[in-house]
């Protein structure tokens, strides 16, 4: 039964999720390093989300809106502390 499918994050959700990112289903794929069939079975409720993935997912989206909400001084300087990390 597709209630027996269902995650926290569910297909609806995912498919909201990758939208609001801007990735497409091969692009989240590639991210979590999965084929993008086993996104396509989890956007239609074939099998269930993993934890981990739904995890990633609200986490990503988590930071997104953080972002989205900062003002462009401090997402520039959110910006250089990323860059510094990433040296």
């Amino acid at each position: 039964m597709e209630s027996d499918l269902a995650s926290p994050l569910g297909r609806d959700g995912l498919k909201n999720a990758l939208w609001a990112l801007g990735w497409s289903q091969a692009e989240f794929a590639e991210r979590i390093g999965v084929h993008e069939n086993t996104v396509s079975k989890w956007m239609v409720g074939k099998t269930r989300i993993p934890t981990p993935v739904d995890a990633y997912i609200n986490l990503v989206l988590g930071l997104k809106i953080q972002t989205d909400t900062l003002s462009p001084h401090r997402k520039r300087s959110a910006y250089r502390a990323r860059k510094k990390e990433q040296k």
